[in-house]
C-alpha cells in the first residue's frame, strides 16, 4: 500500500489536493481544497470534532475525520489515516503534545489550521 501511495501522491496536487505521508509510524494526512477553505470558517474557529472509524480494511487502518461546525452542520477539515489505534501508531499524538498550540488553536495569521511539521 505504501508503494502505491507513493506513486499516486505526485498526481494529487493537479487537483489541488495535498497528501502528506509518514512511514514510521504510518500516517497519511489528506487535505482537499474544500477542507483548506474550511480552515478559515470563523463562526466556530475554536471547535474541532474528531470521528474515527477503525478496522476498515484487512490491514486494520483507522480513518479519522476532523470536522468543524458550520451553518450547514459540519465540514471536514482533514482526513488522517493511521495503522491501528494505539498512541504510538497515531504518530501525531507526540506531535500534538509538543506543538498543541499550533495544532489546536487557530492563529489568524496562519493560512491553514494545521501545522505541516506533523509530517516533516
Amino acid at each position: 500500500m505504501i508503494q502505491k501511495l507513493k506513486e499516486k501522491i505526485p498526481t494529487y496536487p493537479e487537483e489541488g489536493i495535498t497528501v502528506q505521508m509518514n512511514e514510521d509510524p504510518f500516517a497519511v494526512l489528506i487535505l482537499t481544497p474544500l477542507m483548506i477553505y474550511a480552515h478559515g470558517i470563523q463562526e466556530c474557529e475554536n471547535i474541532v470534532f474528531v470521528d474515527s472509524t477503525s478496522s476498515c480494511d484487512s490491514e486494520s487502518h483507522c480513518i479519522t475525520l476532523m470536522l468543524k461546525p458550520c451553518a450547514a452542520g459540519s465540514t471536514p477539515i482533514a482526513i488522517l489515516i493511521t495503522k491501528g489505534e494505539t498512541e504510538n501508531l497515531y504518530g501525531w499524538v507526540q506531535f500534538a503534545e509538543r506543538n498543541s498550540k499550533n495544532l489546536f488553536q487557530w492563529e489568524r495569521s496562519s493560512k491553514y489550521f494545521f501545522d505541516w511539521q506533523i509530517f516533516s
